[in-house]
């Protein structure tokens, strides 16, 4: 409601950009609490995508080229991000808080042998999982709204959805957003037009037999999610949305 009350009553927006900038600040208030979210976020923002810009097919094969300006930045990017969540944790100790978030879950944690977590390793944590799940919510966003408003039936049906669901209340509660079916028929209607992970790869740890074919230990196994949701013979109308 904050985020979106900023616009006004009609304008243009790049929707990918609104979806990925949206997600940032969603999950840097759960994963590092409200104080870093009104505070710190602008900046935050700012020192994750200078290191996203350091992901690039260069850094898979030599990830510490010290010529690469995108890498020179990442790196500065990722010491500047442990600085914040070092200070974070450092004021939670000296007062006493504890806070309910995914950092203090870190704080929290011990290894089988009882060693805490260094900060270090907070700070990684933390950014690995915001990687695996920034895009995917942006692109998500991105085409959720787009396949919408191409389909406005079904955006009615799902202003209609909410308003019998949520009534004169402006409590949006977890067990209210799951009783919204529609809503979560769509939204996975759209990852399976565009979904934003086209190519997933793992190695096998071991020999297997499938399908009639046996595949050897060390094999990289690949799928396309973006192909094996267009096939005719498992979805009616794979184009259709």
């Amino acid at each position: 409601e904050q985020y979106f009350g900023k616009w006004g009553d009609e304008g243009v927006v790049d929707l990918y950009h609104t979806g990925n900038e949206l997600t940032i600040y969603t999950s840097s208030r759960s994963l590092l609490g409200p104080t870093f979210r009104e505070q710190l976020s602008d900046e935050f923002a700012k020192l994750y995508y200078e290191m996203e810009g350091g992901l690039n097919l260069l850094a898979f094969f030599a990830p510490n080229l010290p010529l690469v300006p995108a890498f020179r930045k990442r790196d500065r990017a990722r010491a500047r991000l442990g600085e914040l969540i070092s200070a974070i944790v450092k004021d939670r100790r000296e007062k006493g808080l504890s806070e309910e978030d995914f950092l203090q879950t870190l704080m929290d944690a011990e290894y089988k042998d009882g060693r805490r977590l260094t900060e270090d390793e907070m700070t990684g944590l933390l950014l690995a999982i915001m990687f695996a799940g920034h895009h995917t919510s942006g692109v998500t966003f991105a085409w959720t709204t787009v396949l919408l408003n191409q389909h406005p039936q079904w955006l009615a049906e799902l202003r209609k959805e909410q308003e019998e669901i949520l009534g004169d209340s402006d409590d949006l509660s977890l067990e209210k957003l799951r009783a919204m079916k529609k809503l979560e028929w769509t939204v996975k209607e759209v990852l399976r037009m565009y979904p934003p992970i086209i190519v997933m790869m793992r190695r096998l740890l071991q020999d297997i037999e499938f399908g009639g074919y046996r595949i050897p230990k060390d094999a990289m196994v690949m799928t396309s999610p973006a192909m094996a949701h267009r096939i005719p013979e498992v979805f009616e109308n794979p184009h259709k949305f």
